[in-house]
């Protein structure tokens, strides 16, 4: 997923044999930019009229992800990928590479302790997936969690969460999956048309 602008990515990487630290990196790279193409479409969606960013919600990457449009939502989540986008760009970040570690990543919900763990799956996985993960694993650095996550790991699981959001408004905002999948949204194409740069 080559872009225009690559963000610094200074975290301190651990590489391993199927993990180089080049290939981290660039996914990093695109997660810290996923996260800024997000926010801009957040501070977009945050200084229209309710109505028009109702619309745009509504016909937009957010209902996938998050259901129903309130100003709350909007601003959680800008407030939610401001520190998503820290952390990935915090040089105090640690990222471990391990071989021998099955799943694609994880992460403690703790702010002052910047730490990802990736293994075997990650290096497996797509590059949509692998950029995704970080993204993911750096919502719940940034204690966003859900405590039957391995119940809606997936994005049709993730969607379905969202649906079901009508009893638990703001639970796909807890989501790491539902977050990671709509920054990927906004990084290939959710800020297009009204929301492209000028």
């Amino acid at each position: 997923m080559p872009n225009a602008v690559t963000p610094a990515a200074p975290a301190e990487i651990i590489p391993s044999p199927k993990m180089p630290e080049a290939v981290v990196r660039q996914h990093l790279s695109e997660a810290i930019h996923a996260c800024w193409k997000t926010q801009y479409r957040l501070i977009r969606l945050k200084q229209m009229p309710p109505t028009e960013a109702r619309k745009h919600w509504d016909n937009g990457p957010e209902s996938n992800w998050f259901f129903t449009y309130s100003e709350d939502k909007v601003n959680k989540l800008l407030h939610i990928f401001q520190n998503v986008a820290r952390i990935l760009a915090s040089p105090q970040l640690k990222i471990v590479c391990k071989d021998d570690f099955p799943y694609y990543g994880m992460a403690i919900p703790y702010l002052h302790y910047l730490h990802i763990k990736l293994g075997i799956a990650w290096a497996n996985g797509s590059d949509y997936e692998k950029t995704q993960t970080l993204i993911h694993e750096a919502s719940h650095v940034a204690n966003r969690t859900v405590l039957d996550e391995n119940r809606w790991y997936g994005p049709e699981k993730a969607r379905r969460m969202a649906r079901w959001s009508y009893r638990r408004p703001r639970r796909s905002t807890r989501s790491a999956d539902n977050l990671g999948y709509y920054a990927m949204d906004c990084l290939i194409g959710g800020t297009a048309g009204i929301f492209a740069a000028a």
